[in-house]
């Protein structure tokens, strides 16, 4: 955002837009008359600013993609770089030649762009033309979600063996940095982490993009030091983005000057391409210094900077409704747009050989705030479209209709490793205990010599295909096994409970008796889970509700990969789909890794692997039936939040049963970080003070007949409540998922592409309906209780 009167969302947080579906698209086509005139304005040219008014105009992205196309085919322009993450797209273009090229390109380049309808032309023609046509970026802000990893991996390189472990603390606040727009200044003095930097800058000093990015991070924890971010929107300058803009013309230079040869296409907003305001009425906006002003010192007559503005029309971001579009207003106070409605629906002015070179007058390329000035100062040209038409969403599923309801018996737990549609005959039935006749939940169900099977839902009912004659198991932890030959009429069955004598017990006489409990569930580890190596499929459903109103649905599969000595948990996504988003922009949700904390914290939570137990509280709150342990840390890893384990454990064998963790965030802190965050979003729907802030996830483990347990499902679970002050209600919003393992296997294991899971949830996976038709979908229900 340039100027107090308008509104402009920080791009930060186009980290974490998504998908929606789509609409109709308008286009203005480019005349013969336009691209001869354009043409003879880049002339010989090195590099062009190609602009647009607000990151909000799909008509001005269709256009601008088809002048991208001219300056690559008939200009030799071999280079484009995006207002997105000059260390994500520069890493992006060092590395990536993969058949997911064009994936992993949406995923460096801001989403505001990459997930509009519009844009995708242009994303399909980088794919194609990756030989002849780089990608990079200019901006220092991050626009990836994971390629920043990849840098610091790199980095990592070059750090002293013998020094590893003192450069992980660094690297953990990079992470926590990029992931979060905040860095923890009281914890990690600035000054201090700096000269980290600065020696890090020294170690690759053999490598001068990672050099240039290191200096693109440090800016960009200055600018959060500045609390550039944290400023009202009405007490916000324009100077205020003077250091971004400085460091984004210092990365536009150094790609010019690190290839010579290259012809530059830089496509971004018209305020960063704008070289000289000093010229103008505003005081604000004279003391503005542009990057486009910064790049024509350095390289001169090299330089074209082309501004756009509009007649008539609207304008929306992709993710907007279509009653959220603004309404282009023609501006009368020096005529120019109304002079150029007069011209065709598309036009290019150049400013410094007609009479406009010298003229003050107003315009509203800037943002659509008239503003009077020497526009020829500003840029070399402007862009004239008749009508602005807004972005759209993706026409991706708009002919996809889906079954959005849950059954609620059951769901398999143990399937051929090939997922089909039901076939045969499925009966149903109930498991009961003998004793008190009360469900036995989650009852595990196979039949036996084969790989079928299911597992009872929470009112210990299931459904199953058999036959007469088979013979079916059953086993629940904390009951006696069973075995019974079906005969073709009953699947109703009684379980007896084990029974717990002294001899099973082990009597503790001193010390912390719920310690001593949990040591030995470490010491029974090995006996309990199988802890080598193995591959599993898994689903996810994933639903988000504000006010009890369902705000997106949403569901994918996956695969997985264990291994709990070599300490490694990676996943990635094969096949999704997206039943329904109503975008609200109160807060944001994310499936993105989160079905990492619940698919098996056996193997993935340090409490089981550090086995450091004296930075832990342990009490025992429950020796009825179970063994249940609430464990915390001494010492909480972050000032405002508070986090409990909950571990129910089985006293015969000191199996977990359920784990189960709960995240409570200081409310105040939070509605600072919300804040933050979102303060250049809509605030209207912003709840600026939470009551409540609490993520809860469990995972539920069941004994297998081999004797080991398993991960039956987990849920994930995050609510915030808070008081939305402008719009006068209560806001309360559930982020709830649901996890279920499939397909286990020790055979041939293999590891996945960790990274790729982080984003795969999102778009980069396409919709398979072939999957979806032979997809069987697990049964359970949302709201099922566990142990505790």
């Amino acid at each position: 955002m340039l100027f107090p009167t308008t509104t402009i969302k920080v791009y930060i947080l186009f980290l974490f837009m998504t998908i929606l579906s789509s609409t109709k698209l308008f286009s203005q086509k480019l005349t013969d008359e336009f691209i001869t005139n354009f043409s003879g304005l880049v002339k010989d040219k090195r590099i062009v600013l190609l602009s647009e008014m607000s990151h909000r105009e799909g008509s001005v992205i269709k256009t601008n993609t088809e002048l991208v196309k001219y300056l690559h085919q008939k200009k030799g322009f071999n280079l484009i770089l995006f207002e997105s993450g000059f260390i994500d797209l520069g890493f992006f273009s060092r590395t990536d030649s993969t058949a997911n090229y064009r994936e992993n390109l949406s995923d460096a380049i801001f989403p505001v762009w990459t997930k509009s309808e519009e844009f995708q032309p242009l994303l399909d023609y980088l794919a194609e033309q990756k030989k002849t046509l780089e990608v990079g970026g200019f901006d220092l802000q991050f626009s990836s979600d994971h390629m920043y990893s990849s840098f610091i991996d790199s980095l990592r390189l070059y750090t002293p063996i013998e020094d590893k472990e003192k450069w992980e603390s660094f690297f953990y606040v990079f992470d926590g940095v990029v992931n979060e727009a905040y860095y923890p200044f009281k914890e990690y003095p600035l000054g201090l982490y700096i000269s980290k930097i600065n020696k890090l800058s020294k170690l690759v000093e053999g490598d001068d993009f990672l050099q240039q990015g290191l200096k693109n991070y440090k800016e960009y924890l200055l600018i959060l030091k500045s609390g550039v971010f944290e400023v009202e929107e009405k007490d916000f300058k324009a100077k205020m983005a003077n250091p971004r803009d400085l460091q984004m013309a210092k990365n536009v230079i150094y790609y010019a000057n690190k290839y010579p040869k290259a012809k530059i296409i830089c496509w971004g907003a018209s305020a960063h391409f704008a070289q000289d305001f000093s010229s103008f009425e505003n005081e604000e906006i004279k003391a503005f210094k542009p990057m486009g002003g910064e790049i024509a010192k350095e390289l001169g007559k090299q330089v074209i900077s082309i501004g756009y503005t509009g007649g008539t029309g609207s304008y929306k971001y992709w993710f907007e409704d279509i009653n959220e579009a603004k309404r282009v207003v023609l501006n009368y106070n020096g005529k120019f747009e109304d002079d150029c409605n007069k011209m065709d629906s598309i036009t290019i002015i150049d400013l410094n050989t007609t009479h406009l070179k010298d003229s003050l007058f107003s315009s509203s390329s800037i943002e659509y705030t008239p503003l009077k000035g020497k526009w020829s100062e500003v840029f070399d040209a402007i862009i004239f479209q008749k009508e602005i038409t807004p972005m759209h969403q993706i026409e991706e599923k708009q002919d996809i209709q889906f079954d959005t309801s849950f059954i609620t018996n059951s769901y398999p737990l143990i399937t051929s490793t090939k997922i089909l549609k039901k076939t045969g005959a499925y009966k149903r039935g109930e498991v009961l205990n003998q004793v008190d006749g009360t469900p036995v939940s989650f009852c595990l169900l196979k039949i036996k010599g084969t790989q079928a099977g299911t597992v009872c839902d929470v009112d210990g009912k299931y459904e199953i295909s058999i036959k007469p004659g088979d013979t079916l198991l059953l086993s629940s932890s904390g009951y006696e096994k069973k075995e019974i030959v079906f005969n073709g009429l009953n699947l109703d069955f009684n379980l007896k409970p084990s029974e717990i004598t002294l001899n099973e017990l082990t009597i503790f006489s001193e010390g912390n008796f719920a310690e001593h409990i949990f040591n030995k569930v470490l010491e029974n580890l090995d006996k309990n889970y199988d802890l080598k190596p193995y591959n599993l499929d898994f689903f996810v459903r994933h639903k988000i509700t504000r006010n009890n109103k369902l705000r997106y649905n949403y569901e994918y599969f996956g695969q997985y990969y264990f291994s709990y000595y070599g300490n490694e948990a990676n996943s990635m996504i094969t096949e999704n789909r997206l039943f329904d988003f109503k975008p609200f922009k109160s807060f944001y949700f994310s499936a993105k890794k989160f079905h990492h904390d619940i698919a098996n914290p056996i193997l993935t939570n340090s409490i089981f692997q550090n086995k450091q137990l004296k930075k832990y509280n342990f009490e025992l709150i429950e020796d009825d039936r179970f063994y249940l342990l609430k464990v915390y840390p001494k010492k909480q890893r972050y000032s405002h939040i508070k986090e409990e384990f909950y571990i129910t454990i089985n006293p015969i064998d000191y199996a977990v049963l359920e784990f189960k963790c709960i995240n409570i965030t200081d409310p105040k802190i939070m509605t600072d970080a919300f804040y933050k965050l979102y303060k250049r979003n809509d605030k209207n729907l912003l709840p600026l003070q939470l009551s409540l802030s609490e993520r809860i996830y469990s995972t539920k483990y069941n004994k297998n007949f081999n004797g080991k347990y398993d991960v039956v499902y987990g849920v994930w679970d995050n609510y915030v409540q808070g008081y939305n002050e402008f719009l006068e209600e209560d806001v309360n919003i559930n982020d709830h998922k649901v996890y279920i393992p499939y397909n286990k296997t020790n055979d041939i294991v293999s590891k996945c592409n960790d990274k790729e899971a982080q984003d795969s949830q999102y778009g980069t996976v396409k919709y398979n309906k072939d999957f979806w038709d032979n997809f069987n979908v697990p049964k359970i229900a949302l709201k099922d209780q566990l142990i505790y």
